[in-house]
C-alpha cells in the first residue's frame, strides 16, 4: 500500500491515514476479580483465624510455638502465590500489606505463649488479654479493609474497566 506519493501510509499534500493502520484490540483487565481476590485472602484469613485460636490452647509453650510457627511460615510462603496472581509491578501491593500485617499477630501470639508457659492455672479469657485484642483488631481490620475496597471496586471501579 505504500506506492508512489505515498510515505508511511500518509498521502503527500492530503494528511489523511490509511485505513490499514488502524488496530482494534480489547484486552480485559480482570473479568472475575471477587473470584480472584476472595480466591487469594480466604485461606489468609482461615491463617488468622487458626492463630486466633492458639490463645486458647493452653500453656503448653512447645505446642503454642510449633503451631505459630508453623502458620506464620505458611502466611508468608503464600507471598509468591499471591504474586503469581496479580499483575507484575516492583511495588508492595495492599495485599503484601495485609499479609504482614498478619503475620506481625503471629509475633504477637508467640509472646503471649513466653508470657503464660509457666502459669499452671492459665485461662484465657479474651477481655483480658491485650495481645489477643490486638490480634484480633488486625484481622478484622483487614477482613474490614478487603470487603470496603470489594465493595467500592463493585460499586464505582468496575464500570471503568468493562
Amino acid at each position: 500500500m505504500g506506492g508512489v506519493g505515498q510515505v508511511g501510509g500518509v498521502r503527500e499534500g492530503r494528511g489523511d491515514v490509511g485505513y490499514y493502520q488502524y488496530g482494534h484490540f480489547v484486552m480485559g483487565v480482570y473479568h472475575y476479580p471477587f473470584a480472584t481476590l476472595f480466591g487469594l485472602l480466604l485461606p489468609m484469613w482461615s491463617l488468622a483465624l487458626y492463630n486466633l485460636m492458639i490463645y486458647f490452647q493452653g500453656n503448653d509453650l512447645s505446642m503454642r510455638i510449633s503451631n505459630s510457627v508453623f502458620i506464620d511460615l505458611s502466611l508468608l510462603d503464600y507471598i509468591p502465590t499471591i504474586r503469581s496472581q496479580l499483575p507484575d509491578t516492583p511495588n508492595l501491593l495492599l495485599v503484601e500489606v495485609l499479609l504482614y500485617s498478619l503475620a506481625a499477630t503471629f509475633h504477637l501470639t508467640m509472646i503471649d505463649s513466653y508470657l503464660v508457659y509457666q502459669d499452671s492455672s492459665y485461662q484465657m479469657d479474651w477481655r483480658t488479654n491485650n495481645l489477643f485484642l490486638i490480634s484480633l483488631a488486625v484481622t478484622l481490620l483487614t477482613v474490614f479493609i478487603v470487603l470496603l475496597l470489594s465493595l467500592l471496586h463493585k460499586c464505582c471501579w468496575e464500570k471503568d474497566y468493562l
